[in-house]
């Protein structure tokens, strides 16, 4: 069987580029999005008292509305916590408490906003890419689902949300699994059987000390999996389908080879190689 490190000669033949839009031309509908998301931080922030009173305010949104309120809150108020923990109703008072007093003043925040046009382009863009950060990572998703139905029809079974979605627990998966390892897709037998556990990532542009965290993380949830062979005389495997640009940066490629060297049970692959790689013999074994 092949190796990912074997098409390292041509891997930019093997790497599939999904297309995105280009700036500027997704700014008019850019602006139907989030130009009403802007006027309306414009009016809490008019009513609030204080920058912790404006945060607060937001979290008393309708979720999806929150969500994009808080990334121009990010851009504007704080940028020391993740939109991901912003939201969380429950960690508000905790996140006050460490990070309310480096909040900009409310004064300020007025001030550089009302110096910006209600129509702010260069706003506007940036909540549109960062909008945009995960979907090439769902079409990806996507295309594998219809790939491997296709391929496998009455074969095996493949779980997992098609796009966006909540991931996978193995928790539910696996009888006697205890450890928090959240998944993209799982691949079972017609009888229910787990085969393999997959992780889907689409690296648009990745290089530096973000590969590293990139492989690290990989690398954990290899020792998780190979940990519940081991207790239970299990033979899952693991599945990391990763593609685009960034994976050809720096010293990527290499790393995701090494996760492969003596571990028949890891698989790495593009959308490109799954016809040759990605077998039943392979799932079976």
């Amino acid at each position: 069987m092949t190796q990912f490190q074997d098409y390292s000669d041509r891997k930019r033949s093997m790497i599939t580029t999904l297309d995105t839009p280009l700036y500027p031309d997704y700014l008019d509908e850019a602006k139907i999005v989030f130009e009403p998301v802007i006027k309306k931080f414009g009016e809490l922030l008019e009513e609030s008292t204080d920058s912790v009173n404006l945060y607060k305010t937001i979290l008393t949104q309708p979720t999806k509305v929150r969500v994009q309120l808080l990334r121009v809150f990010r851009r504007y108020v704080f940028m020391g916590e993740s939109v991901e923990a912003t939201k969380i109703i429950s960690a508000s008072n905790e996140i006050i408490r460490h990070h309310g007093a480096k909040f900009r003043p409310l004064e300020q925040v007025r001030e550089k906003f009302y110096q910006r046009p209600t129509d702010d382009e260069t706003l506007v863009a940036v909540l549109q890419e960062q909008a945009n950060r995960g979907q090439k990572g769902y079409n990806l998703t996507q295309i594998f689902f219809e790939w491997f139905e296709n391929q496998f029809s009455g074969t095996f079974t493949l779980v997992g949300p098609r796009g966006a979605g909540a991931d996978i627990d193995l928790k539910r998966m696996l009888s006697g699994f205890s450890e928090r390892a959240p998944t993209d897709f799982v691949i079972c037998s017609l009888q229910n059987e787990v085969l393999a556990v997959g992780y889907a990532r689409y690296d648009s542009d990745r290089g530096g000390t973000q590969e590293y965290d990139r492989t690290g993380g990989n690398q954990d949830k290899i020792t998780i999996v190979e940990r519940y062979n081991r207790e239970t005389a299990s033979h899952i495997k693991l599945i990391f389908l990763n593609d685009g640009p960034g994976l050809a940066l720096g010293s990527m490629w290499r790393y995701y080879a090494s996760m492969e060297q003596g571990r028949p049970h890891v698989l790495v692959v593009t959308l490109k190689m799954l016809e040759e790689r990605l077998t039943a013999e392979w799932l079976n074994s």
